[in-house]
């Protein structure tokens, strides 16, 4: 399969939708529901990914039992693994399907390695359908702005499972920024790139959110030149994928570039979007050591934010 097409569409558009296959995954917060709770799934296939953690986990598991009691399956899936992710995409091609498949992914309580699971396994796979929508719907949380700190334990290549040398070209760091300022920090400090591009979210119902992450990474944006440094609407994955492309596609025949995709989810998604096209762009996980964070609720902020991915047998033109 090939990704053809990318666009945004509203909530009103997703409920006159009809899907086939509905993914969610159960969280510790309030916003993993919201999407489940204001639309129709009697219609499709539910299925809802479950994990085992300590942390968090009454709040978690009565979200499991609304997922269960709207009949969704459960699988379980390690965070950091893709394999219990493979076992619901085989579920669902492994049988014989024909004609085109929409199926609905709510990833507001995913891990990028799920995400990527996801998406990987459509590009590496024929199936016998000319082709799959995908609707990515992400609910925001009201509060974004909790203190995160962890250090960097390592860092590994999100999809492909390959790592790309970086000695071809300068490197060029492309990184989402965030709450959690000293790992991103400790990256830069160890690869030394020869540029670094940093990407800043704000969102429209929090405005601390940006100021909290310019104060949080100053170590790191003091030497980063100010037309290096980009403001970015988290609601509008559409305009993050205009701003990472017009980047990076440049970038990239001059430099090795490597996208680290911290902060809201709708960058990661896009992200990983961008590199499944362009598979010489390297996208890279940081992985951190165990962090004591304060309980973070998730309460919805309002409507998800939706991203329409096209995967087809063969390539369409754009419309």
């Amino acid at each position: 399969m090939e990704l053809v097409h990318n666009y945004q569409v509203e909530l009103s558009e997703l409920r006159l939708e009809k899907f086939d296959y509905f993914i969610a995954a159960s969280g510790c917060q309030k916003r993993c529901t919201y999407l489940l709770e204001n639309i129709d799934t009697g219609n499709s296939e539910n299925l809802v990914i479950t994990y085992d953690e300590s942390a968090g986990r009454e709040a978690r598991l009565e979200n499991e039992k609304l997922f269960l009691k709207r009949g969704f399956d459960s699988i379980k899936a390690d965070p950091d693994e893709k394999a219990g992710i493979e076992r619901i995409m085989q579920r669902i091609f492994g049988g014989r399907i024909s004609g085109n498949q929409n199926i609905l992914v709510d990833y507001s309580c995913m891990t990028k390695v799920w995400i990527a699971a996801i998406i990987h396994f459509l590009l590496k796979n024929d199936f016998q359908t000319k082709r799959i929508n995908i609707y990515f719907s992400y609910t925001p949380k009201k509060v974004n702005t909790l203190p995160q700190s962890s250090r960097l334990k390592s860092y590994e290549p999100l999809i492909f499972g390959n790592k790309k040398d970086f000695k071809n070209k300068p490197l060029a760091l492309v990184a989402g920024l965030n709450n959690n300022h000293d790992i991103m920090k400790e990256l830069a400090d160890e690869l030394n790139p020869a540029s670094i591009f940093a990407f800043i979210p704000y969102f429209k119902h929090e405005d601390a959110y940006f100021q909290r992450i310019l104060e949080g990474n100053a170590a790191l944006l003091k030497d980063i030149p100010a037309e290096r440094i980009f403001r970015y609407p988290a609601e509008r994955p559409d305009q993050i994928s205009s701003m990472i492309t017009s980047l990076c596609l440049d970038l990239r025949l001059d430099s090795s570039v490597m996208l680290v995709p911290h902060g809201p989810k709708t960058f990661g998604l896009v992200s990983v979007l961008f590199a499944v096209r362009y598979p010489d762009t390297m996208i890279y996980d940081l992985k951190s050591g165990k962090q004591k964070v304060k309980d973070d609720p998730g309460d919805p902020a309002g409507e998800p934010v939706i991203l329409k991915s096209v995967f087809s047998a063969e390539e369409e033109e754009d419309f």
